[in-house]
């Protein structure tokens, strides 16, 4: 499958897929409103799996994850296509924040090699000031309260 950096040509299929998924392409990310549609994306195949992502200094941060369906390899392979392109990048670490009830991100991120590095008790109830939209109650039937970092050190021999 190939797997490719979005273009300005891609932005009304990335709003699409964004909206689609996440009922609008602004996320709240540790209070901040983070628009997805002006971040960097990475597409796998037509839009079978896109990951948006910012850099601000030697860090990434994933702002969203998608893939469709699910459990199907996509994830893994646009997740590696992207650790490399980070890497050509000069990237050190790779963040991703995801909410107290997402135990398939919690899974899939560990598994990974990715490690829980923050935790910000109560901030998903202080996003739902901002974003309304934001359920009470998530997968699982959890509270959904408390976002996770999870990090993901590319500097580390362990990681190479």
């Amino acid at each position: 499958m190939k797997i490719r950096l979005a273009t300005l040509d891609d932005r009304p299929k990335l709003q699409s897929f964004l909206t689609d998924r996440w009922g609008s392409t602004v996320l709240i990310i540790n209070g901040e409103e983070v628009d997805a549609l002006e971040c960097e994306a990475l597409v796998a195949g037509d839009f079978s799996a896109v990951i948006t992502f910012r850099i601000e200094g030697d860090s990434a941060e994933i702002v969203s994850f998608n893939a469709v369906p699910p459990l199907a390899g996509l994830g893994s392979n646009l997740l590696n296509a992207f650790i490399d392109l980070m890497r050509q990048r000069q990237i050190n670490t790779v963040n991703v924040t995801t909410t107290n009830d997402n135990v398939n991100a919690l899974r899939f991120y560990q598994r990974r090699g990715f490690r829980l590095s923050v935790l910000r008790p109560g901030a998903v109830d202080a996003a739902r000031r901002l974003k309304p939209s934001i359920p009470k109650e998530g997968r699982h039937k959890i509270a959904l309260r408390d976002e996770l970092v999870m990090s993901l050190p590319l500097t580390d021999p362990l990681y190479a």
